[in-house]
């Protein structure tokens, strides 16, 4: 149960689009969805800043509370993203484009390259759909009738509070898309949902969000031992399309250090 931890960045991207609406709202909200559909669909890059809290408890495990930070320039077309994850303190500088993944050891201040397979694990389809908006709109669009919507400022605040054997497949289907090996079928077949809330805040000018809350707190049972993970997750997302193309530093490939493949 270690090894479930789940993977805030890709967790991240994957939930960037989740809403739900209210049915007096329906005709309204469908037009809303769409538009932002279409406005995803021409999305290239952005920023974005996030909190994480994460707690995990049970299963025969004692962790502490981990609160991670992460500031991310993020292109979707090739997938290739800058970001800077500060864990409890400890700061993680990464890059990962079509030349692999590099990261700086926080203890050695050496900059690494990651394992081809590591890196090939990113840039597997699955991956890449949890990157790109639009797929994710086209995923969630099932869900639409369980919006909820009011208008604040210049914004379409659109909320869900998810509950029911219908949302805890929503989940296991976006867990399912991260990369082979983090979740198996065992763990997803215990899954259970207790809380998963989203508030999420869209321009009514571009259609693009500009702020997103994720609550959740599930269960995982295994090996007759029960998991409990609570994770609150604000982001704030900028700079849509605003971005230059995203390389590697060439002092970063000349000084890194090839990693071997973990066994």
């Amino acid at each position: 149960m270690k090894k479930f931890i789940l993977p805030v960045c890709s967790l991240a991207f994957l939930i960037l689009f989740t809403v739900a609406c209210s049915a007096e709202e329906k005709a309204e909200l469908e037009d809303i969805y769409q538009e932002t559909l279409a406005a995803s669909e021409e999305l290239k890059n952005f920023e974005m800043e996030a909190d994480v809290d994460q707690e995990i408890a049970g299963g025969g495990m004692e962790m502490p509370s981990i609160s991670t930070t992460i500031n991310a320039e993020i292109q979707l077309e090739p997938l290739a993203f800058h970001q800077t994850m500060d864990v409890m303190g400890q700061e993680v500088e990464m890059y990962y484009t079509e030349e692999g993944m590099f990261f700086k050891d926080p203890q050695q201040g050496q900059w690494m390259k990651g394992p081809k397979e590591l890196a090939d694990q990113l840039n597997t389809a699955a991956v890449q759909q949890q990157q790109n908006p639009s797929d994710q709109l086209k995923q969630l669009e099932a869900y639409a009738d369980d919006f909820n919507m009011e208008e604040k400022d210049n914004r379409y605040i659109l909320s869900l509070s998810a509950s029911g054997e219908g949302f805890d497949q929503l989940l296991k289907e976006q867990m399912n898309n991260l990369p082979e090996g983090e979740v198996t079928e065992e763990l997803l077949d215990t899954l259970k949902i207790n809380k998963l809330d989203y508030t999420i805040a869209v321009n009514k000018d571009t259609y693009y969000p500009e702020s997103m809350t994720v609550d959740m707190d599930i269960d995982i049972e295994e090996n007759g031992e029960t998991t409990n993970i609570a994770q609150k997750m604000e982001s704030t997302y900028r700079n849509f399309n605003e971005l230059d193309s995203i390389e590697v530093p060439q002092e970063v490939t000349d000084t890194a250090i090839e990693m071997e493949n973990p066994i």
